[in-house]
């Protein structure tokens, strides 16, 4: 008997019983012919359509291990396991999906998740947020509980995110750790969580069709590669209506030792870029290939070709010159092959570098800055003909300072100021970085809408081609039909190019500004941190010493024989005096340049104000005439197909 051809065996055997080091068996239920659309889209309204290969579903198969995840007797057991393993201190593999595995929770947790208003087994974010603001907890804390027990992708959640969510507040009740490692470590003793009134509580519950849509939000093609670091996006949701804020008079700004011009200030923070950085075309050097940037300013007058590490050497120079001033940072360095998505960002963030400074009252006009500027000579050169003074600002100004006009420009609760202002600097930051975040998911899901409706076009017009001859002679309808087609496409076209005007518009400005805020707080945050390292004295041992050595100078005095000594006492009690002077006069110094910085970063609200008020006026005339468009296509659109 001839041996069954293993081919034939492992093509159509319908079992799966082939051994090992055989040929794979086809999957003979697939479609011969690929499906030209995502089946994980995630723009679609409906859930993916579950697989039953071999004989089974695996939605049934998932929702079935859901259901015995998170039922139980009164639906307060979270799951059933033989062992779970103890989570002590050094434990690292602690997640959302298995911290309160194998708990009975009270019935509190049911109750909560009823009123949430669950819908396939989800509820959304914004239904949790109402349902912790029943805890009675900070914004801050919610928010972070969301960081920690929801993705920052998500738009709605399951049943054991939610438990964990409402655990996770209960610790925050105690005023213990908000955190997955925290929890783990007591699970066996969790506190209640208390919800007072969450009874009065009514949602309406989401939509099956938006709860698949948010399940598949992970497979978001337009979801950019930059991540926010702690501050969960969904949970930037409205909140309780505050009222409107009356519009109050900045304080003057102060620039080295003379108030400026509050009007002057005003429109360089309020004023567009001042100077422009453009890549070189052509990169430079033989072996290590460099880019070259064309730094230009017409209202300055200034034209210079620098590199990357010219900048990063202007920044080492105003940290020695200025350690007490906010100073902007640059762009990241990068080893190996930089493609043009990164010379852009880079040269995006080397604009926002150089205009800092030129919007800076006292930077712009250091005159290592203006040399940068307007040197024709490579940097590099000129500055080994002419090396920069280094020395910082307070030694440079010393002989020349008034400190009793000083003292009294300084605001007497200064270090109260500072410290209100840190304390904002970190929340800030994350929200910035969030903000930037999210408009650049909006500047790409709008790009996609212009490619989108290009292609629209392109098929509406191929589909005009095919069906220009009817096969009914003399068809003056079908003619009509296919000119309604080419109008179409015309009009889509033109859309297109609106979205893309916009989404232009948006990266350039909007998204530009509120990176620019984000780097001043960032700035702000580095002068404190330098003030912490730098703006150190050791007034106190001099002055014991001095003390000290006073009263050896008294003992020895007139003695015989220790004339030596007491001349080497008296010139070190007046070094020492000396120096005590000379770090006091640089204490004040510093804490002024602190005051006129808080001022400076103070006054920059007037950018976010003008910033935000500019977008939405730019979205609103964006709306009126994509609307204007429309309407105006539609009549032309509608006499073809007959309907005008």
């Amino acid at each position: 008997m001839l041996e069954e051809d293993s081919f034939s065996a492992s093509f159509f055997s319908s079992s799966n019983t082939s051994p090992r080091g055989s040929q794979a068996t086809p999957d003979l239920t697939a479609p011969a012919f690929p499906s030209p659309f995502d089946v994980s889209d995630p723009w679609s309204t409906s859930a993916p359509a579950p697989d039953h290969r071999n004989g089974s579903a695996l939605g049934t198969q998932s929702t079935s291990k859901g259901s015995a995840l998170d039922s139980g007797a009164n639906g307060s057991i979270i799951g059933h396991y033989s062992s779970m393993p103890s989570l002590g201190h050094h434990e690292v593999n602690v997640s959302v999906a298995t911290v309160l595995a194998g708990i009975q929770l009270p019935l509190i947790y049911e109750t909560a998740w009823k009123h949430a208003g669950p819908s396939a087994n989800r509820v959304s974010v914004g239904n949790l947020t109402k349902v912790l603001e029943f805890s009675g907890l900070t914004k801050s804390s919610i928010q972070k509980i969301l960081d920690t027990a929801v993705s920052a992708t998500a738009s709605s959640i399951s049943r054991n995110e939610f438990n964990v969510a409402l655990a996770l507040a209960a610790l925050a009740q105690k005023n213990m750790t908000i955190s997955l490692e925290n929890l783990a470590e007591h699970r066996d003793d969790l506190p209640q969580p208390n919800l007072p009134g969450i009874e009065t509580l009514i949602v309406q519950p989401q939509s099956s069709s938006r709860s698949a849509t948010n399940i598949a939000a992970d497979n978001d093609p337009w979801r950019t590669s930059t991540q926010p670091t702690q501050s969960s996006i969904d949970a930037l949701g409205p909140g309780p209506t505050s009222p409107t804020p009356t519009p109050r008079r900045a304080p003057a700004l102060r620039t080295g030792d003379a108030e400026a011009d509050t009007s002057d200030e005003t429109g360089r923070l309020l004023g567009p870029d001042i100077v422009t950085v453009a890549v070189v075309p052509e990169k430079e050097g033989f072996l290590f290939k460099h880019v070259n940037y064309v730094v230009e300013s017409q209202q300055l007058n200034t034209h210079a070709i620098r590199r990357y590490s010219d900048f990063w050497w202007l920044m080492e120079v105003l940290v020695k010159r200025y350690p007490f001033r906010i100073l902007p940072s640059l762009p990241p360095k990068k080893l190996g092959g930089m493609d043009d998505n990164f010379l852009e960002k880079r040269r995006k963030g080397l604009t926002r570098f150089i205009n800092f400074i030129i919007r800076h009252p006292v930077l712009r006009q250091d005159e290592v800055v203006r040399t940068y500027l307007r040197e024709p000579m490579d940097i590099t050169t000129w500055r080994k003909q002419y090396p920069p003074v280094l020395d910082e600002e307070f030694l440079r100004k010393n002989s020349t300072l008034n400190l009793e006009e000083i003292e009294g420009r300084i605001p007497s609760d200064l270090e109260d100021r500072l410290a209100k202002a840190r304390k904002r600097l970190q929340p800030a930051l994350e929200h910035y970085a969030n903000m930037c975040y999210i408009m650049e998911r909006l500047i790409k899901r709008q790009e996609a809408q212009a490619t989108d409706c290009i292609r629209w076009s392109l098929a509406l017009n191929s589909l005009s081609e095919s069906d220009r001859e009817c096969h009914v002679e003399d068809c003056y309808n079908c003619g009509q039909i296919v000119q309604g087609y080419e109008q179409v496409a015309s009009h889509l076209q033109r859309v297109s190019s609106m979205y893309d005007d916009d989404a232009t518009l948006s990266s350039d400005t909007v998204l530009e500004n509120l990176k620019r805020h984000r780097d001043l707080l960032n700035a702000f945050k580095e002068m404190l941190d330098r003030r912490d390292r730098l703006a150190t004295n050791n007034i106190e041992s001099l002055q014991k010493r001095v003390a000290n050595n006073q009263v050896k100078l008294n003992q020895i005095r007139g003695v015989p024989g220790e004339e030596s000594n007491a001349d080497k006492l008296q010139k070190s009690i007046e070094s020492d005096q000396q120096s005590i002077v000379t770090q006091m006069r640089r204490q004040t110094y510093t804490n002024f340049n602190l005051a006129n910085e808080l001022d400076f970063f103070h006054h920059n609200n007037l950018f976010v104000a003008k910033m935000y008020s500019d977008f939405m006026e730019s979205q609103t005339k964006f709306q009126v005439s994509l609307a204007d468009l429309w309407k105006k296509d539609s009549t032309s659109v509608g006499a073809f197909f007959g309907l005008a």
